[in-house]
């Protein structure tokens, strides 16, 4: 009797089907890489390729558009950069990374590069790059909100013009602030006779911070300007 196998594929059929098969395992993800806009990007692939033949940068901009940013041979000069990226952008041989400076949110995206080998083997690494307006000097502005029986209510505002996604963290000495606090506004309760008591606002993003600090003490104080004092 005849025993039945598996399905037979032809050869060329056959190579779709393991072509297919390995697609599914799914490509390395990207590294994460956040930058600072005016800033400088580098683009280092962690182990450069020894047997590597020829590059190409590409990339795929959150705006949606594609390019291909340079292809360059090992045995060849660097080839001149045309396009969004010309006089920004610099090939490294030696390292085989790609160094774009400034930069803007605008060139936000996925990174790769493509290697080719002597056997017509490719090896692709991605970036998955963000570029954030950078933080600039935040500015802290300490408001009385209610005296009484020695005691003093304060709300502390900090801000940053032009800046997105920004967390906000405080820190104070002494035990003033207790529990940490995560939003750009900062409600204390301040004694009369409070020693110096300084407070830290540390605004950040993915790319970049700052800080700003001001003394609630002497923010209290019946003889501050306006009672409203701020400190960048």
């Amino acid at each position: 009797m005849r025993r039945h196998g598996g399905p037979r594929y032809p050869p060329v059929l056959l190579r779709l089907v393991l072509l297919a098969a390995a697609g599914g395992q799914g490509a390395p993800p990207c590294r994460e890489q956040a930058v600072s806009a005016e800033a400088a990007l580098e683009l280092l692939p962690e182990e450069p390729l020894q047997g590597w033949k020829t590059i190409e940068w590409r990339v795929k901009l959150e705006a949606g558009s594609q390019s291909r940013i340079l292809t360059a041979g090992k045995d060849e000069d660097v080839p001149s950069l045309m396009g969004p990226f010309a006089g920004r952008a610099v090939f490294q041989q030696q390292t085989l990374s790609l160094r774009i400076s400034p930069v803007s949110p605008a060139d936000s995206g996925v990174y790769r590069a493509e290697f080719e080998d002597a056997s017509g083997t490719f090896t692709s690494v991605c970036f998955h790059v963000s570029v954030w307006e950078p933080i600039r000097q935040p500015h802290l502005e300490a408001h009385i909100l209610h005296q009484e029986q020695g005691w003093c209510n304060l709300s502390l505002l900090c801000t940053v013009p032009g800046a997105t996604n920004v967390s906000y963290s405080w820190s104070c000495s002494g035990d003033t602030l207790g529990p940490s606090e995560h939003q750009p506004r900062l409600r204390l309760q301040v004694p009369g006779d409070a020693d110096p008591t300084i407070c830290h606002c540390n605004a950040s993003n993915p790319g970049s911070w700052g800080t700003a600090s001001t003394d609630v003490a002497a923010a209290c104080s019946p003889a501050a300007p306006g009672n409203s004092p701020s400190a960048p």
